[in-house]
């Protein structure tokens, strides 16, 4: 295909259709075949979670781009301490606060596209 891994995201984002029934519907297959404890298992593990972002000693270089949610209640990045270890981690950081909650790319999928096109945009 060739050109820049924005064009690469804003051709795919065009030529698939998002649809929120189709991923529900594949949502809850999964679900019910699977179960929801995976998932569910990072929710319940946060003081592992806490202690090992806490004692790592871990620093990544590279450019990060961080979407935050500005209504998610569930990993509350906007209004809590989450995000320290990874500002402290990340030398080139750069966080976006999306207007959604938990499920950004589904609430807002154009707004998640546009701060990853722009995020990849600045870099060249």
């Amino acid at each position: 295909m060739g050109g820049s891994a924005s064009e690469a995201l804003r051709v795919s984002h065009s030529t698939h259709a998002f649809s929120q029934t189709i991923d529900l519907d594949a949502y809850v297959a999964a679900y019910a075949e699977t179960g929801f404890f995976g998932i569910d298992a990072l929710y319940m593990n946060d003081d592992d979670n806490r202690r090992f972002a806490a004692e790592s000693t871990m620093e990544l270089a590279m450019p990060v781009l961080f979407l935050s949610g500005v209504y998610d209640y569930v990993c509350d990045t906007e209004r809590s301490d989450m995000m320290r270890p990874m500002r402290q981690a990340c030398h080139d950081l750069t966080i976006v606060a999306i207007k959604s909650a938990h499920w950004m790319m589904h609430e807002r999928p154009t707004d998640v596209e546009a701060a990853i096109v722009a995020w990849l945009d600045a870099m060249k």
